[in-house]
């Protein structure tokens, strides 16, 4: 699919920013290239099944972090109640990679991730073993299979301004787990 370079180069720039530090004009800007990324973009079997493959090993990936997370909760929460800590924090981040795209329309992004973004998947999971549960929303009439999709992947597609074919593009996940130990004191 050939895009515009001028449109790539403002979209790659525009969506490693927070959304609320974007202008009114890098939304639209946004929005032009997705419309326009959408109307070229097919989502034929090949499409489909890298979208399958890429909510497939964002589930493993789930899985894997959900142990470590549930582990480290429990020690943050010991360490609070020995008052090591006064509270703390654990986040997870996604990072998006791809070298053989995104890499052309911003050189800045060899070594980087070009998309990173909180996804506490953490906050569906309420039992101490991992839950396969479905964030399935695709519209009835695309041509996917209907498949379970990890909430990881459900925010991907349904909540960021990422297009089906920036999902497709992507060749790497980085999943990180960031552990904030917060302390505080007053001062009169």
């Amino acid at each position: 699919m050939i895009l515009n370079r001028n449109l790539e180069i403002n979209f790659i720039k525009n969506i490693q920013k927070k959304h609320s530090q974007l202008t009114m004009q890098e939304q639209m800007k946004l929005l032009e290239r997705n419309n326009k990324v959408n109307s070229k973009f097919e989502l034929n079997v090949i499409n489909c099944n890298r979208l399958l493959l890429l909510n497939k090993k964002l589930f493993d990936e789930e899985k894997r972090m959900f142990s470590l997370y549930r582990n480290i909760k429990t020690q943050c929460k010991e360490l609070v109640k020995n008052q090591l800590i006064d509270d703390f924090e654990i986040e997870i981040t996604l990072e998006c990679w791809n070298k053989n795209y995104y890499e052309k329309f911003d050189p800045d992004l060899e070594g980087n991730p070009f998309f990173e973004i909180s996804c506490n998947f953490m906050d569906f999971q309420d039992d101490m073993m991992y839950k396969k549960l479905d964030f399935y929303e695709f519209e009835a009439n695309l041509p996917i299979q209907k498949t379970e999709h990890c909430c990881t992947f459900h925010h991907l597609y349904d909540h960021t301004i990422l297009t089906f074919f920036d999902l497709c593009n992507i060749d790497e996940i980085w999943m990180e787990l960031k552990v904030i130990y917060q302390n505080y004191t007053n001062i009169k």
